[in-house]
């Protein structure tokens, strides 16, 4: 198993380095199983957002059909899914919609003071 940073996952996604991306297509699509964790997919949806300024929505569909993939491995994958793609139907940030994905998917309770988590987390 091998766990991947967001470094490697952005140049696969957005192809911009003549050396380190292809390096990170051949490597990903090698890997029969791979790792990473939601603090890397927050980065990764940080880094779209604000640094390459790629809109919500194309962010969650290029994430969802990635981190779909059997070959990755996510803690509460079904949660950092859900994370994503409430991010891109929303204004809520990446991981305020994780934890109300989170209580979705398990029903676990969130204890926060946001104001959008709590409402949409009863």
């Amino acid at each position: 198993m091998t766990y991947v940073d967001a470094n490697v996952i952005l140049r696969y996604l957005l192809d911009d380095n003549p050396l380190l991306s292809p390096q990170a297509k051949n490597r990903l699509e090698e890997l029969e199983e791979k790792q990473t964790g939601i603090e890397v997919v927050a980065e990764c949806v940080y880094v779209l957002a604000r640094v390459y300024q790629v809109p919500r929505k194309e962010i969650s569909e290029i994430l969802t059909r990635l981190f779909s993939w059997n070959s990755w491995k996510i803690f509460h994958k079904d949660a950092v899914i859900g994370a994503i793609k409430l991010y891109g139907t929303s204004s809520i940030d990446f991981v305020d919609a994780y934890l109300i994905s989170l209580h979705r998917i398990s029903g676990m309770e969130i204890l926060s003071f946001d104001k959008k988590v709590r409402q949409l987390t009863r």
